[in-house]
């Protein structure tokens, strides 16, 4: 076969390569989404829980990555190895379903033995995590050397290829993140997104295999010594183009390029978790903003590899490229620390200004906007890194494949190290700000490391000693460290540029605020219309205070299920909040409240709210546990008479999964055998058929459910009731409950102190919500709608006002088949009738403007 014909063959094959490399990336990354996913179903959703699958996961990657590099290099059968790697990942994803459902069964008996020892325990959920994820996270690593073997040239085109290939899959990785994100997930469902994404990889897989037997198995790996006759004279060995591969990387200095592509990634998972606490300010905490950070992520690193591969042959000293772009990171987060996070909430005006009437696309496009101006210049150079650490040298004793293995290991390792450090040490410990000034001074120190290492003769580059370079380059660093260092102590939280933060016609004083492994935690006094009340808020987000609205949801969400269960001793309460609710809860003659909270940082601002909890924590009988609620019903042996899943709006991520019908099967399961549950429902931030969605999977497990709408006050919650029996309200006893002197006392505050007054929040009983969710769909773990539809929703008041009028055209006017005893008197019912009709004028005379006393209601774009 002529040089001419052999090299146009292998044109043809490495575009294939190229094309099928972008897939795996794709499969790749919607994998990574739904496995985590789907195991913090399993494992929880505390920080702990999510680090360690992620830290197994990408464990398994560098695994990988390090043992089939060396396989590579002692294979002639690359492409054969290559298609089993896509192969062998597509028929584990097939399998993954049944996987974790034994995994559910091993990590409840783990729980149950070993939760009173936590190092104990987590040291079995990362063995769990890691034997789950360790075979296809490891054949997933192993894809890039092996396909770096067959793919890449040697000499001075090596990190031109190396890039090319990275480009490729990691833009496979931005379209698969932004397709489960936005659209798979949403459409298909968590089960069908994963047999889509396995079939995809066994389809590469095949089509490799295909490759193979179709004659490409012939060639040579790129980097074994061939003669020139193996390229077109163009591409043959020249003086400035040898045939083997560059050598500016020794093997004493291997290891040290090892150590900076570490750190590298080191400060690349870093950032990527202080990017997301500092982000949910502004673009909020709903599921596409998680989205939008790791695909604006994935795009700046996709477009450095491939913008610098291009040019990475032209730069003779390479080791100073990579220590320019280093500083260059750190410069630019320094730089973003001062001038751009204070202006971020004006840029989202300016913009939403810009593209008119408020849609989700432009909604999307806004936070999108945002988020790059954050993200997109520092990816772009740690893209840049990889084509130039990859064409720095090639180890004479080293094949390529364990070249490129030992590097991308190195750089996960670093990565995953990077991620524990800033979750669990920086954050914590320093803040948010100060916490991303300390990972840019790591990008310093590896620029400067960089510029001092000797090159192959023991000298420095006459270019790296100049003492002018040095001192001018120092003395900025220092300059733009320490200028950075002061703002970050002077401006120690995102939260005082958040827009919630600065809205016209409302004082906001900050009282406390702690920045916790799990979330950013604030309590405000806010003052509007001469009115005052206390917010406790995460991440930005109100979940609780001292409004007149608040204190009676809560109220009613400890007081109402205990009255009507026949006699409650043990209660479970899924989120402290305020601690309103518990303290209403304390008033019964209970014996014990399991309070789960997965925020240590709620619990030790309760001090600030006195005067709804009335330090509660205190009391006795109460237990804290801190944990993921549904992670605690799942795993725990506990029964209670009362569960209590308290104020967790559905539209923001991960709190979806406390409202679908898998939930409400754990928690019929865990009550006693007259037990009551209590969910909060609230009117604002759903469509109505989102709110459809939730009461049918409510009522799919408990069909004797109840709606009550608390008219004290008007307020856009409502409250879900349901009793694991059939037996209708017994109205005698909850007169008697109620005439008890610190259940009267407490209701009192909220002006509710007969059976008339109480009767009169029912709204719905089994019959009139049988009609009311017909024809709507159950809101699953497997087909999570709210979480997608949700934040589609963009005008929180205005879903308020329908969802209202929705449930107001809905309310049985014949609620006695309900009551067991039912009063003579249908004195609840007129007053029902009049508040409800007093709150739709209400309403109707408020619709776009702002509720006059409440909770902070989000605004479209947060």
């Amino acid at each position: 076969m002529s040089s001419l014909m052999m090299f146009k063959k292998q044109s043809s094959l490495s575009r294939w390569l190229v094309l099928l490399f972008f897939f795996s990336g794709f499969s790749g990354l919607i994998l990574e989404v739904l496995w985590v996913r789907m195991l913090k179903l399993v494992f929880g959703a505390t920080t702990l829980s999510v680090s360690t699958v992620l830290t197994a996961f990408f464990a398994g990657l560098a695994l990988g990555s390090l043992l089939l590099g060396r396989v590579a290099d002692k294979s002639r059968k690359l492409l054969l190895i290559y298609a089993g790697l896509e192969i062998g990942v597509g028929i584990f994803a097939l399998l993954v379903p049944t996987l974790f459902s034994v995994l559910d069964g091993i990590y409840t008996i783990g729980y149950q033995t070993l939760a009173p020892f936590p190092y104990g325990f987590n040291l079995i959920r990362f063995l769990l995590s890691f034997a789950v994820l360790l075979v296809p996270t490891t054949l997933m690593g192993g894809t890039l050397p092996v396909l770096s073997k067959v793919y890449a040239r040697r000499g001075s085109e090596l990190g031109w290829d190396l890039g090319v290939l990275y480009t490729s899959n990691t833009l496979g990785a931005v379209a698969g993140c932004f397709t489960a994100g936005f659209i798979f997930i949403e459409n298909l469902g968590v089960y069908n997104t994963n047999l889509l994404a396995a079939m995809i990889d066994i389809f590469v897989g095949i089509i490799v295999f295909g490759l193979y037997r179709g004659g490409a198995a012939s060639f040579r790996p790129h980097d074994a010594p061939l003669s020139s006759a193996t390229y077109p004279p163009e591409t043959a060995a020249t003086p400035g183009r040898t045939g083997n591969l560059p050598a500016q990387a020794s093997n004493r200095s291997f290891p040290l390029l090892l150590i900076f592509f570490g750190l590298s990634g080191f400060t690349a998972l870093a950032y990527e978790v202080i990017w997301t606490r500092i982000l949910v300010f502004f673009l909020g905490t709903r599921v596409y903003t998680f989205s939008i950070m790791l695909t604006t992520f994935l795009i700046g690193t996709a477009l450095g590899s491939f913008i610098f591969a291009r040019y990475v042959h032209r730069i003779q000293d390479k080791l100073l490229g990579f220590a320019l772009l280093e500083i260059g990171i750190g410069l630019y987060t320094a730089f973003s620390l001062i001038f751009i996070y204070k202006n971020l909430d004006a840029l989202m005006i300016s913009l939403s200004v810009t593209l008119g009437e408020a849609s989700f696309r432009s909604m999307i496009a806004i936070l999108f906007l945002v988020a790059a101006q954050v993200i997109l210049i520092p990816t772009l150079l740690f893209g840049a890194t990889f084509p130039l650490v990859s064409a720095l040298g090639h180890v004479p004793d080293k094949g390529l494949g364990g070249y490129i293995g030992d590097l991308y290991a190195s750089n996960t390792f670093g990565g995953i190290l990077g991620s524990f450090a800033a979750g669990f040490i920086l954050i914590p410990a320093l803040g948010i700000y100060r916490s991303l000034l300390c990972v840019a001074f790591v990008n310093l120190l590896i620029g400067a490391w960089a510029l001092r290492v000797p090159q192959q003769d023991g000298k420095l580059s006459s270019r790296r000693s100049g003492r002018a370079l040095k001192s001018c380059a120092g003395v900025g660093l220092l300059g733009l460290f320490l200028a950075g260092t002061l703002w970050s102590w002077n401006h120690p939280s995102p939260i005082f540029y958040a827009g919630h933060f600065h809205q016209p016609g409302t004082e906001r004083k900050l009282l406390y605020y702690r920045e916790g492994l799990t979330a950013t935690v604030s309590v405000e006094d806010i003052t509007r219309n001469q009115r005052t009340w206390r917010s406790l808020d995460i991440n930005g987000v109100n979940v609780a205070g001292t409004s007149p609205m608040l204190v009676a949801i809560q109220k009613m969400q400890g007081h109402l299920p205990l009255l009507l269960h026949p006699n409650p001793k043990k209660i479970l309460h899924i989120g402290f909040g305020s601690g309103g609710t518990a303290w209403s809860v304390s008033r019964h003659p209970i014996d014990r409240i399991d309070v789960v909270e997965i925020s240590p940082e709620v619990l030790a601002a309760n001090s600030y709210l006195q005067e709804v909890n009335h330090q509660v924590i205190q009391d006795p009988r109460l237990r804290v546990i801190i944990n993921d609620g549904r992670n605690h019903i799942m795993a725990s042996p506990e029964r209670y008479d009362v569960i209590l899943s308290d104020s967790i709006h559905p539209r923001y991520a991960g709190n979806a999964s406390l409202y679908t019908t898998d939930y409400y099967r754990m928690c019929q399961q865990k009550l006693t055998d007259h037990g009551v549950i209590s969910q909060w429902l609230p009117l604002y931030g759903l469509s109505e058929e989102n709110f459809k969605m939730i009461l049918k999977s409510f009522y799919t497990v408990f069909p004797n459910a109840t709606v009550w709408y608390v008219n004290t006050t008007p307020n856009p919650y409502t409250l879900t009731i349901g009793m694991k029996n059939q037996a209708p309200i017994d109205v005698r006893r909850l007169e008697e409950k109620l005439r008890e002197p610190e259940t009267q006392k407490d209701l009192g505050e909220i002006h509710v102190t007969t059976l008339p007054q109480l009767l009169s929040f029912l709204l719905m009983g089994r019959e009139g919500i049988a009609r009311y969710i017909s024809g709507v769909e159950e809101h699953t773990d497997d087909r999570p709608y709210i979480e997608f539809l949700a934040p589609k929703v963009l005008s929180s008041e205005l879903s308020w006002v329908k969802n209202f009028k929705s449930i107001l055209n809905a309310r049985e006017h014949d609620l006695n088949y309900l009551l067991s005893g039912a009063p003579e008197s249908d004195a609840w019912m007129q007053i029902r009738e009049r508040v409800l009709r007093e709150h739709d004028e209400i309403l109707k005379g408020a619709l776009g403007e702002h509720p006059s006393d409440g909770e902070e209601v989000p605004s479209p774009y947060r």
